[in-house]
């Protein structure tokens, strides 16, 4: 005899079980999610639940003073020999890395005197004058000399070791903890605590180059932005990281285009990177028919004349060039003076005046 019970109890009970089975499949999931979270070491935790060993404090200054004097520190460095690898970007070449002497030439033996700092004491390389993480009432006044000032809680092992490890703290940490053997460790203990002055527009760099350190499977790239993407290879430079400066790389070349060509030049002009602002002046004079006024007033009467007068320049109409140099002369107004007026309205670069804008060109002189 057949067992008493119909075929949508079956169903239903079936149905019962793949629910359940599916509800243990997502907790499963979540916790392990979970649990990878936590087992991963990030800068992004909180210092207490990371152990941090390290406290890095980044100082914002101009732009043009921290860069001018990191060119003055390693202008008396010893010239290294350089290899270079060549990404090719629609017949431009761009550098891709740079050799272990080139990328070191920031971060040699001679690390500055605050690297030698304890406790949590920093000296400015600009004043001269020590500063303390926590401020007090005698330390305000310097506080309003740095406004923008960063502290990150950082893990020493993973600054110095590994493929995606920066050269610049490798160095520094060796150098800390030659001093403390030599002076006996009783004494002296290696510092926690290390400042760095950098260019202000540098700093919304710095989260993605220290996920990118922290980083363990090696394969993920820098999330690099075109606001960021140069700024990340000046810190690759400064703290001697060639994978950063590969990776930001990549992200440039596939990035580099008449739309973003303009605030890669201004960056490469800011930062003294040549080589990229070379690519960025032809890539704009090849294609200045297409590069729109709103892009071009974004840049300073210098670059707008290396553009005008690159040997790649090409325009289909004069009164075209005349119309886009009169609307910048617009956007500019009084920061053109009469040197820059003339070069950007030589006949060189402008033969024809469009007569629209005759009456524009006498006011403005």
């Amino acid at each position: 005899q057949l067992p008493r019970y119909s075929t949508p109890m079956k169903i239903d009970k079936f149905e019962n079980y793949k629910s359940e089975i599916q509800k243990l499949q997502t907790n499963r999931k979540k916790h392990s999610n979970v649990s990878q979270r936590l087992n991963t070491l990030s800068w992004r935790m909180d210092p207490a639940e990371s152990l941090s060993d390290y406290t890095l404090m980044v100082v914002g200054i101009n732009d043009e003073d921290a860069i001018k004097n990191r060119r003055s520190d390693g202008s008396e460095r010893k010239k290294r020999s350089q290899r270079r690898e060549k990404w090719i970007v629609d017949g431009l070449y761009l550098d891709a890395s740079q050799s272990k002497e080139s990328v070191d030439e920031y971060c040699d033996d001679d690390l500055p005197e605050e690297a030698r700092d304890v406790d949590h004491t920093f000296i400015s390389s600009v004043t001269g004058r020590p500063y303390s993480l926590s401020l007090n009432k005698n330390q305000t006044k310097l506080a309003s000399d740095h406004p923008t000032r960063k502290e990150y809680y950082l893990h020493k092992v993973n600054l110095a070791v590994g493929p995606r490890s920066c050269e610049y703290f490798a160095r520094l940490f060796r150098q800390q903890q030659q001093q403390a053997a030599s002076n006996g460790y009783n004494t002296v203990h290696p510092s926690n605590c290390h400042s760095i002055e950098l260019p202000l527009s540098s700093l919304p760099a710095i989260p993605s180059m220290l996920d990118f350190i922290y980083s363990t499977d090696g394969l993920t790239p820098v999330q690099a932005t075109t606001e960021t993407a140069v700024p990340l290879r000046y810190l690759a430079t400064i703290f001697g990281n060639r994978s950063l400066f590969d990776s930001a790389t990549e992200y440039l070349q596939a990035d580099l285009r008449p739309e973003t060509a303009i605030p890669y030049l201004n960056h490469a002009d800011l930062y003294r990177q040549k080589k990229l602002s070379e690519v960025c002046v032809r890539l704009c004079a090849e294609q200045f028919d297409h590069i729109k006024i709103r892009w071009l007033a974004m840049l300073p009467p210098h670059l707008m004349e290396e553009i005008l007068y690159s040997k790649y320049f090409q325009c289909s109409s004069c009164n075209q060039v005349c119309s886009k140099i009169a609307a910048y002369c617009r956007c500019h107004g009084n920061a053109i003076d009469s040197s820059s007026f003339l070069s950007l309205t030589d006949a060189r670069v402008m033969p024809l005046i469009n007569p629209e804008e005759a009456l524009f060109f006498i006011k403005f002189m």
